[in-house]
């Protein structure tokens, strides 16, 4: 079950029951999950990064402070082994995208790139 923490509001009509797991490899593997069924819209894709390697049973209150490390990150929602994040702007994401890619977090190395949907 997705986790969102949110300061603003980083997607419309976005609950745990409409996330779209394809999305940037939502779901266990990442690889061909939950084909196609759920979705949530981010309002503006350009403030919004991925990120790729989370360790399993990670959750938002874990996630959102590490990221703040490197920017001013407004939300965090976690999913699986795959994570978006949102910031207030898309400089602040790109910036951030830059710098937590190939990032250590709890043991794992992140993958970050901005959010395509």
């Amino acid at each position: 079950q997705a986790i969102l923490a949110q300061v603003g509001t980083p997607c419309v009509d976005c609950r745990p029951a409409d996330l779209h797991h394809d999305a940037m490899g939502w779901g266990g593997n990442g690889k061909d999950q939950g084909k196609g069924s759920k979705r949530c819209e981010i309002k503006d894709p350009s403030k919004v990064i991925w990120l790729g390697g989370i360790p399993q049973g990670t959750n938002f209150q874990e996630l959102l402070p590490f990221v703040q490390q490197v920017g001013p990150a407004k939300w965090a929602q976690v999913l699986g082994q795959t994570a978006a994040v949102g910031f207030a702007t898309s400089e602040d994401a790109k910036s951030a995208a830059a710098s937590l890619n190939g990032v250590s977090f709890n043991g794992s190395q992140l993958q970050a790139d901005m959010w395509t949907g």
